[in-house]
This record gives structure tokens, C-alpha cells and sequence, in this order.
């Protein structure tokens, strides 16, 4: 009776050996099947975030060169707005400067024929021209080829007329001169210390 005991006491504990041996094993096999997967999964996740990467750059270079076409093609239309507005602008300055000397030169031709408003002629003439620097330059730059032969008239009539104009001032009673300083006798007197040129 010891004996079969101590076999059938044997008898368990290997068994029990075995079982703990088979779940070891199989402990050991899911713990490497669990790090194989981890390493794919971990493998996969790295692969998609390279691939998201690339994409991401893509996209950025492509929205890159669509914001520089849309920067170019701004930049083409509001250049071509400025040279528009810019060509209307000049244009309408030089017909501004062109009318206004052809009135001057009309209102030369009106007078001319009326000797009692010589003074007045001169004073109005000589205030006309007396313009700015700068759109005296704008003028001539302009319209010098077409108005020429305007401003030459009118600088031979305004030449021919200060000498006499300037005699009649000196040579006026002082009533006279009071009372010419209150309408138009003043202005050429003033005028007559800038000459005036062509082309101006």
C-alpha cells in the first residue's frame, strides 16, 4: 500500500509538472504572438504617419504654387488697373492744361482788337501763365508740340505790351496809380519782374 501511494503520488506531481511545463509554453507562445503583432501594429503606425508625411507635403507644395498663381494673377490686374487709371489721369490733366491755354490764347485773340483793355489783357495773361514749377514741367512735357505756336503768340504779345504797360505806371499821377491798384494795374507790375519765356 506505501508503494502504490507513493506511485500514485508521483504519478500526479507529473502530471502537474507536464501541465505547468504546456502553460508555460503556451504563456511564452502568446507573448510572442502579442510582441510580432505589437511590432506590425507599431510597423503599420509607422508606415501611415511616413505616408501622411508625404501627403501632407504634397499638399503643401501644391497649395504653394496655387497661392503663387493667385498672387501673380492679383498682381497682373492691379498693375494693369494702375496703368489705366494712371494713362486717364495724364490724359485728363494734359486736356485740362491744353484747354486752359487755349482759352488763354482765345482771350488774347479777343482782346487784341480792343485797345482800351490792353491792361487788363496783359494782367490777366501774365497771371494765366504764372503756374506752378511742376505743372509748368507737366505742361510742357505734354503738350508742347501741339500748343506751341499758342504760347509763342502769346509771349510775343506779352513781350510787346510790359514796356508800355510799365511806362504808363511810372509816368501815372498818384491817383491814378491808387486807382489803378484797386482793379487791374497792379497785376502786371507784378508780373512784369518774372519774363516770360516760350515753351513755359
Amino acid at each position: 500500500p506505501h508503494l502504490s501511494l507513493t506511485l500514485d503520488h508521483l504519478t500526479k506531481e507529473l502530471t502537474r509538472l507536464r501541465e505547468e511545463r504546456r502553460i508555460s509554453a503556451l504563456v511564452l507562445l502568446a507573448e510572442r504572438t502579442r510582441r510580432m503583432r505589437e511590432a506590425e501594429e507599431s510597423g503599420r503606425r509607422q508606415a501611415e504617419i511616413k505616408r501622411q508625411k508625404m501627403e501632407d507635403e504634397v499638399f503643401r507644395q501644391v497649395m504653394r504654387v496655387h497661392q503663387e498663381s493667385v498672387e501673380s494673377y492679383l498682381e497682373d490686374l492691379v498693375g494693369e488697373g494702375v496703368e489705366r487709371v494712371s494713362a486717364g489721369e495724364a490724359r485728363r490733366q494734359v486736356r485740362e492744361y491744353a484747354e486752359r491755354v487755349n482759352r488763354v490764347v482765345d482771350e488774347l485773340e479777343r482782346r487784341e482788337c480792343s485797345p482800351d483793355h490792353e491792361d487788363t489783357t496783359v494782367a490777366d495773361l501774365v497771371a494765366s501763365f504764372l503756374i506752378p514749377e511742376v505743372e509748368k514741367q507737366t505742361l510742357r512735357s505734354q503738350v508742347k508740340d501741339s500748343q506751341r505756336r499758342y504760347l509763342l503768340a502769346a509771349h510775343r504779345t506779352i513781350t510787346s505790351e510790359l514796356p508800355r504797360i510799365e511806362e504808363k505806371a511810372l509816368t501815372a499821377p498818384p491817383t491814378n496809380v491808387e486807382g489803378a491798384s484797386s482793379g487791374t494795374g497792379s497785376r502786371p507790375r507784378t508780373a512784369a519782374s518774372r519774363p516770360v519765356t516760350p515753351g513755359q
